[in-house]
């Protein structure tokens, strides 16, 4: 196709890799959806609560059980392939399975041991037990984020989305059966959680065993031992501590606000922001999907020692995560009170601040998102846990002293204080890295985004006036149909404000050739019609900027 070859190489397989993994993480939400509206229609706030507290304490724990190794294989696997050393990943991926197979039943003991004195701290005796329901889920959890993270290290996202996705709908068809079968409970949200991950273990186990089948094993492509535990060991174990920040501060609040609010009220207050932070996550499935294919792609640049390809993907994968973000995490913001009323029920309404707040968090952490995989690529695992400590620090402290004042939407302002400090971190370290700093389309596209958020906001009322109008009365299918309704409308309100996004994007002109070009092999592939795709063409190469 004319054109084509102006693309870079890199930019094609990051589009690329970016396609399958939005494909595979819009599945993965839309499920993770269905399984959300499910248990909080079916089962008490007390058991989601007590659910997710204690899923909370065990995903904390999890974090030690691979020594690191999970977080290695997606740095160190495209980094020996980068210097054709591919020995090397097969000795890595047999004694990262040994060992983490080893620290995980060690940690399931302790937890064990120890679930009754965590019980203990939280005033809930039913902790303890919720915790020994999911204690092996330390154990599976662990083989499936090594096999997950060693395909997202060879780069085939498509494998990797399919293995994460058959966890997923094994959850939510084990649950509905379990639920159908036994009743809504912590026992039965347990057991289903637990038994989906076996057959996801399994594929991801036969996928890595494909990929490195033709791999040489031993001679002079080994792993020394020197280098395994003088250099990737102790690197996995920094990044189990880069980790354990990290966690904590994705699962702090709903631990410290467990511990803060009253026993009386903690359970249904931790399921009300659970589904609240659960829907406004939904937006990183956008940024994430860039991330899954930018981390491998960036660690082979820096095997092959490329700077300058390395600052371009950069750029480039930034671009693309902030456009396909910013749209729909102003619609987020704006219909969060009636998104989670409709899905969740009008008991869940109350977390609709709690989720805007999150949401607008989310959309400050997507500006300096790929900064973030940029260090994981080049290995400054000191960097990273130094960043990480700073950022959890905020984010515990915060959560510690606004928690008892506001309650979740408390805990929600924390969260939004630490994204700001993790982009300021970002922003600064990669200028000081990679002579990295914001291009002049990115703060075009913020000033786009701002502009939609003002029109979108002024249409709300009459958007929301169409929702009583909506076909809904469909006898005993209607709580299901609305949900389906529901879902069209919102889908259309993204379109509309995407649309407005877009339009003001390319006044602002916002684009790059090569976003044109992909753009235009895209519509080629689908196969729509010459003619549109010329009209469809010459419309975004109005949007593209001059380069200084």
């Amino acid at each position: 196709m004319e054109g084509e070859e102006e693309i870079p190489q890199y930019s094609k397989e990051v589009a690329r890799g970016s396609f399958w993994s939005l494909l595979g993480n819009i599945a993965f939400k839309l499920v993770s959806f269905l399984y959300v509206i499910l248990i909080a229609r079916a089962a008490s706030q007390d058991d989601i609560g007590l659910f997710y507290l204690a899923l909370s304490v065990v995903s904390i724990i999890s974090i030690f059980s691979d020594i690191g190794l999970a977080g290695s294989l997606t740095r160190y696997i495209p980094y020996f392939e980068g210097r054709n050393e591919k020995g090397k990943i097969r000795d890595l991926l047999n004694i990262s399975y040994i060992v983490s197979s080893i620290a995980a039943v060690v940690l399931m003991a302790l937890l064990w041991w120890q679930a009754d004195a965590i019980g203990e701290a939280y005033h809930n005796p039913l902790l303890a037990e919720a915790i020994r329901m999911l204690v092996s889920y330390l154990f599976l959890v662990n083989l499936l984020r090594l096999g997950t993270s060693a395909l997202q290290g060879f780069a085939d996202i498509r494998s990797m989305q399919y293995v994460n996705n058959m966890q997923n709908g094994f959850k939510l068809i084990l649950t509905a059966a379990f639920f159908y079968l036994y009743g809504a409970s912590v026992l039965t949200l347990s057991a289903a959680f637990i038994i989906s991950h076996i057959p996801a273990v399994i594929m991801a186990i036969i996928s890595t065993g494909r990929k490195t089948a033709s791999f040489p094993s031993g001679g002079g492509t080994s792993i020394s031992t020197h280098q395994l535990f003088g250099e990737i060991v102790p690197f996995g174990i920094m990044l189990n501590i880069v980790t354990l920040f990290w966690s904590m501060t994705a699962y702090a609040d709903r631990l410290l606000l467990g511990y803060f609010i009253d026993p009386s009220l903690s359970t249904e207050t931790v399921a009300v922001y659970s589904i609240a932070i659960t829907m406004a996550t939904v937006l990183m499935l956008f940024p994430g999907s860039v991330a899954n294919i930018f981390l491998p792609v960036m660690s082979r640049l820096a095997g092959k020692n490329e700077p300058v390809h390395m600052r371009a993907i950069l750029e480039t994968s930034q671009r693309w995560s902030l456009l396909i973000t910013l749209p729909m995490g102003l619609v987020m913001i704006i219909f969060a009170s009636d998104m989670l009323g409709i899905f969740y029920g009008q008991a869940y309404a109350g977390g609709a601040l709690t989720m805007a707040i999150l949401t607008f968090g989310f959309l400050i952490q997507a500006l300096s998102y790929v900064l973030l995989f940029a260090l994981a690529a080049l290995r400054l695992v000191k960097l990273e846990l130094k960043l990480a400590f700073i950022v959890t620090m905020v984010n515990v402290i915060l959560n510690a002293l606004l928690i008892p004042i506001y309650g979740m939407e408390g805990s929600a302002m924390a969260s939004v204080a630490s994204c700001v400090v993790m982009t300021i971190l970002l922003v600064h370290y990669g200028n000081k890295l990679f002579s990295f700093s914001f291009p002049a389309e990115i703060y075009k596209l913020v000033l786009a985004a701002i502009i939609t958020f003002a029109i979108v906001f002024f249409m709300k009322p009459y958007a929301s006036a169409v929702i009583p109008l909506l076909p809904m009365d469909v006898g005993s299918l209607q709580p299901y149909i609305n949900k389906i309704i529901y879902l069209v409308y919102l889908g259309i309100l993204g379109a509309i404000s995407t649309a407005i996004f877009i339009v003001f994007a390319i006044i602002l002109k916002c684009f790059r050739n090569e976003d044109v070009l992909l753009m235009k092999k895209a519509l080629h592939r689908a196969k729509m019609p010459p003619q549109l795709i010329s009209v469809a063409t010459a419309i975004a190469s109005f949007g593209v900027g001059v380069r200084k």
